[in-house]
């Protein structure tokens, strides 16, 4: 009798057994929607043959919902008879087979007509991965989309519930509140356990009932954050010697001290560098240079005591901390220690070689409470054993002051260095990773000392930094970059330049006002010029430096991240920002090709990113094939060329290959 009554129905209606994707039942309205000539012919359709995962995982919510509490859902569905797409309101209950399972008794209210843009938003909102819902003001649920719903523990489950610390929930909030959005990275409840999501809310209203409510959007960014975390870890660890690094130190020292301050003994800090060690890396290679800091990394931390910490702040430089008696001559024995030690002789090549040190100490907290001042102590203690003769210890006296009239002296001739012309640009190919012809060129300040020669970025840039002067050499690192590119583009070499900027250039308000009419003026194409900026610039987060960068790519400059890698990384913030380019820091690629993961996963980042992934400080061929054939799209470093001066890099582009 029911089967007669459903037959003279005239809007469609079908069970549906979604354990076994057959539709059961149709009255005939419903095998006209499913385009199926009688109920036989429809039964034996296998409907999951061409079911998306989504739409699977949706069917299996429903059945855990009608389950446990009884729910009923009225959804737009675009279902494919044979192919054929049929849009339709349809409401959804819980009925029993006869066997006692559940399964979906399925209302057709109307026939749906909608434009294609409609029909494939809702489409989207279903298969997206996008996890979508609308809340109350007070969290409670309004709409899950499937993505969502399959997150959540259970579909009653409230947002603040969600969160795993309520700070989040409450900071989302009252962002929310005062500026009708906000955005959070937290850690969530989800049925897969605590896992990391991006959310953004939005201040809205229900549809249905007009009433205020907040618009959820989220997604599961736990690869990122773990993938963060180890490029974090692995930023810490000396990649040759497997000791801290200099990034290390600071949470090393703090926790040194508070471990150690209530103790009897007497804190001392040791500077050790080894002497004449850039004559082996020219006489014998990196490679048994490399032995010897290994070597030296080993015997330092086979003398050290558990207590004691050894970094490795760069080159042949170590820092140690350690506590002794309460009084200098442990410390003394100690150091004296240290220099036997480290002054045993070390086969390279079979030769016998011996490789002394020089050490610097300082004693907390009679030179310095702070690491800064104590490493500063410790390092003119140092440099004085080395005036003294090399391979000794020498203890920090407030008579040592060299090193500070000597920076104070280079900061006052460094006022004069701009009007002096005392600053010439040096120029370092990029080569394509597929061909090695030459894609671009990295401008690299130096400084023509009249008394001291060429001076590197690194014994100026802070001073200049420090001094506030360096928004001025950086207006002329650019006008001179700018001139170069013009010039070279005369000559036929049409070649984009990258050129370091500081953030504070970026933190001017007319930055790119001022670049935009020194290009103008040099008859300079914006797409020439890329301007370089560091990791760790981004994450000050300042709005005019946010604001500047969006207005350089609308101006067609190109803009890359320098260094990427070993800083902290808002992901989202590099991929608003939408950079040309990344450079992938060349402490990573030492590791190559020997410890690839790392590097490997940076690489995915990259490409998550869609940016042009370049390598720095690439030395060897094997590097090089391994980073073209993973992804890398341009290298940089000695393998290819040094920097060159200006006349060396005109002979150097109209003798190579372009693209």
């Amino acid at each position: 009798m029911y089967s007669k009554i459903f037959e003279q129905i005239n809007l469609p209606v079908w069970v549906f057994d979604v354990e076994n994707a057959r539709v059961v039942f149709a009255n005939a309205a419903a095998l006209t929607v499913w385009n199926a000539p009688d109920m036989d012919s429809l039964r034996a359709r296998d409907l999951a043959a061409d079911m998306s995962p989504a739409v699977q995982r949706r069917l299996k919510q429903y059945l855990v919902d009608f389950l446990e509490c009884d729910a009923e859902f009225y959804e737009q569905w675009t279902l494919y008879p044979n192919g054929k797409p049929v849009s339709l309101n349809i409401r959804y209950t819980g009925i029993k087979l006869d066997d006692g399972r559940i399964a979906m008794l399925c209302e057709g209210l109307e026939m749906q007509r909608s434009t294609p843009e409609a029909a494939r938003g809702r489409d989207a909102l279903m298969h997206t991965h996008l996890m979508i819902s609308l809340h109350t003001l007070d969290g409670s649920n309004l709409y899950l989309n499937p993505a969502a719903r399959e997150f959540l523990e259970n579909s009653q489950q409230e947002l603040s519930k969600r969160f795993v610390f309520k700070r989040d929930y409450t900071r989302l909030m009252q962002q929310v509140e005062q500026h009708g959005e906000g955005d959070i990275t937290a850690l969530v409840h989800t049925v897969s356990g605590n896992r990391w999501h991006e959310l953004t809310a939005r201040a809205s209203h229900d549809p249905v009932t007009g009433q205020p409510s907040v618009l959820i959007s989220a997604t599961d960014v736990s690869r990122l954050k773990e993938a963060e975390a180890l490029a974090s870890k692995r930023a810490l660890l000396d990649s040759l010697t497997n000791l801290p690094n200099r990034h290390a130190l600071p949470h090393i020292f703090d926790k040194f001290i508070r471990t150690t301050r209530q103790s009897n003994e007497v804190i001392g800090v040791l500077f050790i560098d080894l002497d004449e060690f850039k004559a082996i890396n020219d006489t014998m290679g990196h490679a048994e240079g490399d032995r010897v800091l290994v070597e030296v990394a080993k015997r330092l931390s086979s003398l050290c005591g558990p207590s004691d910490s050894v970094v490795r702040l760069g080159g042949d430089e170590f820092f140690v901390l350690t506590a002794r008696e309460n009084n200098s001559e442990a410390l003394a024995e100690f150091a004296q220690s240290l220099l036997q030690l480290l002054s045993a002789p070390i086969t390279l090549k079979n030769r016998v070689k011996k490789v002394t040190p020089s050490i610097g100490m300082a004693i907390y907290p009679c030179h310095g409470t702070g690491l800064e001042e104590l490493m500063q102590s410790a390092d003119i203690a140092m440099y004085q054993a080395k005036l003294l003769g090399r391979n000794q210890y020498c203890f920090y006296d407030a008579a040592m002051r060299e090193a500070f009239e000597y920076e104070h002296t280079l900061l006052a001739q460094l006022k004069e260095a701009l009007s002096n012309d005392e600053f010439v640009l040096h120029y370092q190919p990029r080569v394509s990773a597929k061909d090695k012809s030459v894609a671009s060129l990295e401008a690299l300040l130096r400084w023509n000392h009249p008394e001291n020669g060429l001076m590197y970025p690194d014994s100026f840039i802070d001073l200049c930094e420090r001094s506030g002067q360096m928004g001025q050499i950086g207006e002329w690192v650019l006008r001179e970059v700018i001139k170069q590119i013009a010039h070279w583009h005369v000559l036929g070499q049409d070649v984009a330049v990258s050129v370091n900027v500081s953030i504070s250039q970026l933190f001017k308000e007319d930055f790119v006002t001022s670049l935009a009419r020194m290009l103008d003026e040099n008859g300079c194409a914006p797409n020439r010029l890329e301007l370089e900026l560091t990791e760790s610039a981004l994450t000050k987060g300042d709005v005019v430096v946010i604001k500047n960068l969006q207005q350089l790519r609308h101006l067609g400059v190109r803009v890359s991240v320098d260094d990427f890698g070993v800083g902290y990384s808002n992901f989202a913030r590099l991929n608003d920002i939408a950079f040309d380019f990344i450079k992938i820091d060349r402490s990573l690629i030492a590791s190559l090709p020997d410890n690839p993961q790392l590097v490997q996963m940076i690489i995915s980042i990259c490409l998550l990113m869609q940016a042009q992934i370049v390598a720095e400080g690439v030395e060897n061929e094997a590097t090089a094939q391994w980073l073209a054939d993973h992804g890398c799209d341009e290298l940089q470093g000695y393998l290819f060329s040094k920097p060159l001066s200006i006349d060396q890099a005109t002979d150097y582009l109209l003798n190579h290959p372009k693209p």
